[in-house]
């Protein structure tokens, strides 16, 4: 899906999961692209997800959860719900179950990094089925790396992605 999130093919049935191995979805005679293809509509059919949207310091944070388990998949759709800004949004995705979203204008990406940040490290830590520390940018249906996190002593360090460092030095220059 991006860097730092793996997208996985599963047979999900009433009392188990199953992940779907390189063998055994050869044996569907279907191209690769075209089983995830079946499976992100799959889950799309469930409906959209219930969104909770909150000012935290001027920075506008959207939560988005419900009942399926493939709550993460959506962070791909991020555009089919309201929370995103003029360049996109940035993406949090920390644990199973969770998605955060903060739209991306000029004037407040840094504050929306710097709370994505926080709060993707703190998820990935608290669980449970921790996914990703990292903060990802979504823009007109591509999920980049905006920011990969990692705990150095007691601070994080984020090493920002290319595409990212891009658009915020635009935006300083703009």
């Amino acid at each position: 899906m991006a860097p730092g999130l793996v997208e996985l093919l599963v047979v999900d049935k009433p009392t188990s999961l199953l992940i779907v191995g390189v063998a055994v979805a050869g044996e569907w005679g279907l191209e690769t692209d075209d089983l995830f293809r079946i499976a992100r509509e799959n889950v799309r059919s469930d409906g959209p997800l219930e969104m909770e949207d909150g000012d935290f310091g001027g920075v506008r944070l959207c939560s988005l959860g419900g009942e399926t388990a493939y709550v993460t998949a959506h962070a791909l759709w991020v555009g089919d719900y309201p929370v995103t800004g003029s360049h996109g949004a940035l993406v949090a995705v920390p644990a199973q179950g969770v998605l955060h979203a903060c739209p991306v204008h000029d004037r407040d990406v840094s504050d929306a990094m710097n709370m994505l940040i926080r709060l993707a490290w703190a998820g990935y830590q608290e669980g449970p089925r921790s996914i990703s520390p990292n903060v990802y940018w979504w823009r007109a249906g591509e999920l980049l790396l905006a920011g990969a996190v990692e705990a150095s002593e007691e601070t994080l360090q984020v090493s920002l992605g290319s595409e990212f460092q891009s658009l915020l030095e635009e935006l300083v220059q703009g």
